[in-house]
């Protein structure tokens, strides 16, 4: 994941199933059985955050093509599960460190 954590912004803009254009903030990048996901909040064009009612974390499998990322949805419901778990884990380990 090198290259996301070089990135200057981490405002990634993506196409959605209908081809309408989204914005996310990365908020994170995280491996679970070996596998890498990424930890989005949807924000407006300019980076700005959505209304607080509006914002919510999405999680996503992360596949490099070559020097691409690709967000994938997570179908399988225990994939899902497992990448929840490892994230509110790190999220802890954080608040932790900062104590």
């Amino acid at each position: 994941m090198e290259n996301f954590d070089e990135m200057e912004s981490n405002i990634i803009q993506t196409k959605d199933e209908n081809g309408d254009t989204q914005s996310f903030e990365l908020v994170d990048v995280f491996k679970v059985n070996d596998k890498d996901y990424a930890a989005l909040i949807r924000v407006n064009d300019d980076g700005t955050p959505l209304d607080s009612e509006e914002e919510e974390l999405i999680l996503m499998r992360l596949i490099e093509e070559e020097d691409n990322y690709t967000f994938e949805e997570i179908e399988d419901d225990e994939e899902f599960n497992a990448v929840v778990d490892a994230f509110e884990n790190e999220i802890d380990d954080d608040d932790e460190s900062e104590e």
